[in-house]
């Protein structure tokens, strides 16, 4: 009897250990079940914005922007070519005329424009030459002087003096003469030989682009100061004296 108390009570022992290691298994199988729904998938870290770079901008590809056509510029008023345009005569403009292929030999001729815009040539008298270029003076010189059965065949070539100057009237050698920069209205009249005895050297005139001034070439010769510095176009003239 006692055997078998001993056997009931080693298999009760037995029984509670085996159930005691079963529940532990189950508490440790709750316990992991719990510590997986607790764990939070990782998001991703966006950058925080700063006053300094700004809320974070979004990354285009080159794909995705659109494609700009970019057109060349058009030419500014500077680029534009400019058009040259003839020179016009105007009156008080000095010219050289020349005549070719005539007889009994070729001629120059050195003028003045008056103030009525003309020039007077030799048999034909004067012609408007004011409002017209070189190139349209020369053709209306040679068909007059054709027309008018002055001469059969002439060659006219006009010049509109650019670097010279002229000196007419009570001077030794009145005509026109090759600009030197820095030239004197003195310095002009001794280039064309000085004054005649019948100059009058207080009221010499100097016409540049149609306005006439009057110069006092006495109180210049006393203070050079007062000279005068010419340019291309001037025309000088020494009138004669009254006395």
């Amino acid at each position: 009897m006692a055997t078998l108390l001993r056997i009931a009570a080693a298999l009760g022992a037995a029984v509670a250990i085996v159930w005691a290691s079963a529940g532990c298994a189950r508490l440790r199988g709750n316990r992991a079940v719990e510590t997986a729904e607790n764990v939070v998938a990782p998001q991703e870290i966006q950058p925080a914005a700063t006053e300094e770079t700004g809320p974070p901008q979004a990354v285009h590809s080159p794909e995705s922007e659109p494609r700009v056509e970019s057109t060349p510029p058009s030419p500014s008023s500077e680029e534009r070519p400019v058009t040259a345009v003839a020179y016009r005569i105007r009156p008080n403009d000095p010219l050289v005329i020349y005549l070719r292929g005539i007889m009994p030999r070729d001629e120059e001729i050195q003028l003045i424009v008056n103030e009525r815009g003309g020039i007077a040539l030799p048999f034909i008298g004067e012609i408007i030459a004011a409002g017209k270029t070189a190139s349209e003076l020369e053709r209306e010189i040679q068909k007059t002087y054709i027309e008018r059965d002055i001469y059969r065949m002439v060659t006219v070539n006009v010049i509109v003096p650019s670097q010279s100057f002229f000196v007419q009237g009570e001077v030794r050698v009145p005509q026109r003469y090759p600009m030197v920069t820095g030239m004197t209205l003195m310095q002009a009249i001794a280039a064309a030989g000085g004054y005649t005895e019948y100059a009058d050297k207080r009221r010499v005139t100097l016409t540049r682009g149609g306005v006439v001034r009057s110069y006092n070439m006495r109180e210049i010769e006393r203070d050079p100061r007062l000279d005068v510095v010419i340019e291309p176009g001037d025309v000088i003239r020494v009138p004669r004296s009254i006395f």
